[in-house]
């Protein structure tokens, strides 16, 4: 029989987070540490952050109605990181690539949603800064929700940034993460990815469970921006 965590179990998640989440760790590969373990507190803010403290999006009331889009996912979180604070910039990125060595601080920050490529092309989501040198750092995104990501334009992205926005892009072990981030990487995105060797896949729980724990460290607890989160979790994790 499915074990189902109550709200007890889960303090501050409540039931119906809980519920979801132990879903996800079932089609995740986890269905045994899930059938077998019954999470503490501390686990769960080992892999969530401090989620049972106001102001974390899965201690929040979700809104069930809304099935959050690839666009509105794309245009929030650019909301959110343009011109925003540097340790959140920072905080983003690296959890989206954690090969890069990211600088200590960021300056000019600025992120663009469904940025037009001029040949035909949208990147979802673009960001670009500075380090104190000049040096310029950034992430160029592709996000899926369900999409398969085998007929993007790649190298049309990479190429854009480079040449559009002066992100250097020679390596994503460099200062530029490419990344396609979705909830699993199907036989189309794994061939697209395999013709442009500097992409990476990354999957939305492990880009967001790592977002969630720097920014709980830097006491990044803006409303909105939590809000906003939450519905983003409810479609990742639904």
């Amino acid at each position: 029989m499915e074990r189902r965590y109550s709200g007890e179990d889960l303090g501050g998640f409540g039931r119906d987070v809980g519920v979801r989440i132990h879903a996800w760790m079932r089609a995740s590969g986890f269905e045994e540490l899930a059938a077998r373990t019954k999470p503490s507190q501390a686990a769960l803010t080992s892999f969530f952050g401090k989620s049972e403290q106001a102001g974390h999006p899965l201690s929040e009331p979700g809104i069930p109605w809304l099935d959050m889009t690839e666009v509105q996912a794309a245009k929030g979180l650019a909301h959110f990181l343009d011109g925003c604070n540097p340790n959140r910039m920072l905080a983003f990125l690296k959890a989206l690539d954690t090969e890069v060595r990211w600088p200590e601080t960021l300056y000019r920050v600025r992120a663009y949603a469904d940025q037009p490529t001029g040949r035909g092309g949208r990147i979802d989501l673009l960001v670009c800064a500075q380090d104190v040198s000049g040096r310029r750092w950034g992430c160029v995104i592709e996000l899926k929700f369900g999409h398969t990501g085998g007929s993007n334009p790649l190298a049309e992205y990479a190429e854009f940034a480079r040449n559009g926005h002066g992100l250097g892009i020679t390596s994503r072990s460099q200062n530029v993460a490419l990344a396609v981030v979705g909830l699993r990487c199907d036989g189309g995105t794994t061939r697209n990815l395999q013709k442009n060797g500097d992409w990476r896949f990354v999957h939305w729980e492990g880009l967001l469970r790592r977002f969630e724990r720097s920014l709980a460290e830097n006491g990044d607890v803006a409303p909105a921006f939590v809000e906003f989160r939450k519905i983003l979790w409810e479609r990742v994790i639904r």
